[in-house]
């Protein structure tokens, strides 16, 4: 039994149509980043896990970020608000 192809150029169509869309909607590089990170993650749904690595790839040339790494900016900031709010007296 063959294995299909991945179509990196269907794929890439995909990913920058969701960039763009994004683009146009985001009101942040913040939210573009958790914005199409979401699309594209259940876009991935769609794709064999044998292809996910290489769509990744190619989702990463837009902006993607993984959940883990969404997770861990979404951390970084929180802290930073948090650092910001303390220096300045509010709690």
């Amino acid at each position: 039994m063959g294995m299909a192809a991945f179509d990196s150029g269907g794929w890439r169509k995909i990913c920058q149509r969701t960039a763009v869309q994004c683009d146009n909607s985001a009101m942040t590089p913040m939210h573009y980043t958790f914005l199409y990170g979401q699309q594209i993650d259940d876009a991935l749904g769609a794709i064999e896990s044998q292809f996910a690595f290489e769509a990744i790839e190619v989702a990463r040339e837009f902006g993607y970020d993984t959940p883990t790494e969404r997770h861990e900016l979404r951390t970084w900031v929180t802290q930073r608000a948090r650092e910001a709010a303390t220096a300045v007296g509010c709690r």
